[in-house]
């Protein structure tokens, strides 16, 4: 009976290793497809005709042209564009993969044309950040003073939960109650808000980009820069797997030869 039991055990042990070492976070896609920056009040409440977004198709609100990483470097000419045109569809919009962990930062130019840029001196603005093509609800909502000072400041942020902040299209769809979090879980992996600034147009002094296109024009751009950290979240199922495994394996590595569990039975010398 003990020779049956440990060969058994064995079996469970070696067929639960396999399991703990190739566990892989769910293959679900999250992908960041939608970013709106309104100028806010105290409360974090937007101004739903204030805003610059990654929507166009329209030529009432600047549009939001992005960048990978953050500035200086982010500000090269030599850096290309992640959208461009003013349609309601790519290449104006964006779809940024964020499935593999890590941090991914970026950059978004807004003009500051005939509209007016949309934070003014210390100003509060607000962040909505939209993914997996939904336009209506953020998942990550931020409200911060704008900087207006120099390039080494940086206002805090918080979350925001306003009842009425700007969706992707405000013109279109209006606005909706702020995410109230810097955080959420998007299929297997978590998606935090690490970084986030406004730069009024008079500190960087870029001109990248018009009011609904690429190129100069003329006026100096605002400039967006936010940072989104990626993190792997086992699912359930693997945690019990990974619990079961752990608690066999010591276990069997607990038992001295010729004892049986449950017993003091030991063999004669």
């Amino acid at each position: 009976m003990r020779l049956f039991r440990k060969a058994m055990l064995g079996i469970v042990e070696t067929s639960l290793i396999p399991l703990i070492l190739t566990w892989v976070p769910s293959a679900d896609a999250q992908t960041l497809t939608g970013v709106n920056l309104s100028r806010a009040d105290s409360n974090g409440n937007s101004q739903l005709n204030a805003y610059a977004a990654t929507v166009g198709g329209n030529n009432t609100n600047e549009l939001l042209y992005g960048l990978a990483g953050l500035p200086a470097a982010s500000l090269s000419t030599n850096n290309p564009f992640l959208n461009s045109g003013n349609l309601s569809t790519a290449p104006t919009r964006i779809a940024l993969g964020l499935s593999t962990p890590g941090t991914y930062s970026y950059t978004f130019l807004s003009d500051t044309g005939s509209n007016g840029e949309i934070s003014y001196g210390t100003g509060e603005v607000g962040l909505n950040l939209f993914f997996d093509g939904n336009d209506v609800t953020p998942d990550i909502s931020a409200l911060a003073y704008a900087n207006a000072t120099s390039t080494s400041n940086y206002p805090s942020f918080t979350a925001n939960s306003a009842p009425t902040t700007a969706t992707l299209n405000p013109l279109v769809t209006g606005g909706v109650k702020g995410a109230g979090t810097l955080s959420f879980v998007d299929g297997g992996n978590r998606i935090t808000l690490t970084e986030f600034r406004d730069t009024t147009a008079n500190i960087y002094n870029v001109d990248r980009v018009g009011e609904f296109s690429l190129g100069a024009n003329g006026n100096h751009d605002s400039v967006l820069e936010f940072s989104l950290q990626v993190v792997a979240i086992p699912e359930p199922t693997s945690l019990l797997l990974a619990f079961g495994a752990g608690a066999l394996l010591l276990l069997g590595r607990s038992r001295r030869p010729g004892q049986v569990s449950g017993s003091t039975f030991s063999p004669a010398n």
